[in-house]
């Protein structure tokens, strides 16, 4: 059984819950899809960025979540590529995940390019691993307690614009 059910059937029978899981995997994905919000300044960050950058959204998320996310967002039209893991078939950090994305736009030079990512494992060490400058977004101002070491370190957003002009 796939992860989409597999999660709520263990949870009902962790909990003793006769429920069915097919059901309760579409309702949380319902919910995931109608409800989002931005970090802060975000939207501000990404439409200063455009025209100046590509800007590629990569994500490990679902695609049947990601997607109409995105167009309940009105920022898709931000980014030349979404590059969604499921659509894929390969995941962050995994280095055919990387090369599909470069190859999706042109295999633009390695130095050119910053991943910027809350993750230390699958953004930042996959960036990392694969030969790219990174950008851990620590918002929580969390230690870093991995041999990962991302390239830049920001708390907010906003940073990235010290970073990038």
């Amino acid at each position: 059984m796939e992860l989409r059910t597999s999660r709520f059937q263990l949870l009902g029978q962790h909990f003793e819950m006769d429920a069915d899981p097919e059901a309760m995997s579409k309702n949380y994905l319902t919910c995931l899809v109608e409800h989002y919000e931005f970090l802060p300044k975000a939207k501000e960050i990404l439409h200063a960025l455009n025209g100046h950058f590509k800007l590629v959204y990569i994500t490990n998320g679902l695609a049947d979540v990601q997607r109409p996310r995105l167009k309940r967002s009105e920022i898709t039209h931000l980014f030349e590529s979404i590059i969604i893991a499921d659509e894929i078939g390969h995941q962050k950090p995994n280095a055919p995940y990387f090369e599909h994305t470069l190859n999706t736009i042109q295999n633009p030079a390695k130095e050119n390019i910053l991943v910027i990512g809350d993750n230390l494992t699958t953004d930042i060490q996959g960036g990392r691993d694969f030969g790219l400058d990174t950008c851990w977004l620590n918002r929580e101002n969390k230690s870093n307690k991995t041999n990962t070491l991302p390239t830049y370190e920001i708390r907010h957003l906003d940073q990235l614009l010290d970073i990038l002009f």
